[in-house]
């Protein structure tokens, strides 16, 4: 089941855990809100932008809508954190 459902609100990060980008692709978007609309469970091996190498096993991408209307396609799960409103 996927960790964020839809219609649920989420902050974009791009930093990992000692503050050096791991999405350069997602940086413009940086701690911007929104909302996420959809949501894929991957099962293959597949080269994803942004990520740094070719990410094994299963994991979920979501679509957001942010705030501002712009669509973001294939974020992956550790780009986003909740938002409690």
């Amino acid at each position: 089941m996927a960790k964020y459902p839809n219609r649920q609100r989420v902050k974009i990060k791009v930093r990992d855990q000692h503050g050096n980008v791991k999405y350069p692709r997602l940086q413009r978007y940086e701690n911007e809100t929104g909302t996420v609309i959809a949501s894929e469970w991957l099962t293959r091996i597949v080269s994803v932008a942004g990520l740094e190498k070719q990410a094994p096993g299963a994991f979920y991408l979501y679509t957001v809508q942010l705030d501002n209307g712009v669509i973001l396609k294939d974020v992956p799960e550790d780009a986003l954190e909740p938002l409690l409103e």
